[in-house]
């Protein structure tokens, strides 16, 4: 990584403190929710990975499913 002409080491983060962060964002929700600041439903859509009204389709259902875990 360069920054301002610097080259800067990558990050490096390590599984405890991905795990850490975590469940401190786990309590922060939980203590959202017991506050009333946000409803579950709410928090579900704020923490999907897709939209709410995402719409996704796969054409060939067999087919991938076939591809994907039947090849040998």
């Amino acid at each position: 990584m360069v920054i301002s002409g610097k080259i800067m080491d990558p990050e490096i983060v390590t599984f405890e403190e991905l795990d850490r962060e975590a469940r401190a964002d786990v309590a922060r929700d939980a203590e959202r929710l017991r506050n009333g600041e946000i409803t579950p439903e709410e928090l579900q859509e704020e923490n999907s990975i897709f939209p709410k009204n995402a719409k996704i389709t796969i054409r060939d259902l067999t087919g991938f499913l076939t591809r994907t875990y039947l090849q040998e």
